[in-house]
């Protein structure tokens, strides 16, 4: 059985599932014959998988909304950076959220992705959306820290 946690989305592969006629991400319910004959309902209305699919819906819309913001970032540094010296002109500050923009956006890559199917792409998923998504909360922490140490000075 192979594993490998993607952010709020586990795909899980195993034959036993292939067997039964279920071999998407775990986060979906199997179809045994014998034990699950229905559809799951949901007591407000609509089944299971409508929910995943608007689920799916949202974090490919945030993320897209979340890539174009960085891209604003990122084009602005790139444009301010432009001449003799280039990046090296920006100041400290502006730098950390260059670079947090940087890692937001590969971590909205990564969102963009959904559940794949593919073991390997599945695995891009993970890596993008672990070291990314953690990088974020890093840079986070720079840009606080430097905020805090500026505000001591002053």
């Amino acid at each position: 059985m192979l594993r490998s946690l993607v952010g709020s989305e586990m795909c899980i592969r195993d034959s036993i599932n292939a067997e039964y006629g279920h071999d998407g991400p775990a986060c979906l319910p199997p179809r045994f014959p014998a034990l699950n004959p229905t559809p799951m309902r949901l007591a407000w209305g609509g089944s299971f998988m409508e929910q995943v699919g608007t689920i799916r819906t949202c974090r490919r819309i945030a993320s897209a909304l979340s890539m174009c913001g960085s891209l604003v970032i990122i084009v602005g540094a790139l444009q301010i950076g432009r001449g003799n010296r280039g990046l090296s002109r920006l100041s400290s500050f502006y730098r950390l959220v260059l670079w947090l923009a940087v890692s937001d956006f590969l971590a909205a890559v990564g969102g963009m992705l959904g559940a794949p199917r593919e073991d390997n792409l599945c695995g891009v998923q993970a890596m993008l959306l672990s070291f990314f998504e953690l990088a974020g909360i890093l840079w986070s922490t720079a840009i606080a820290n430097t905020i805090h140490v500026t505000c001591r000075r002053v």
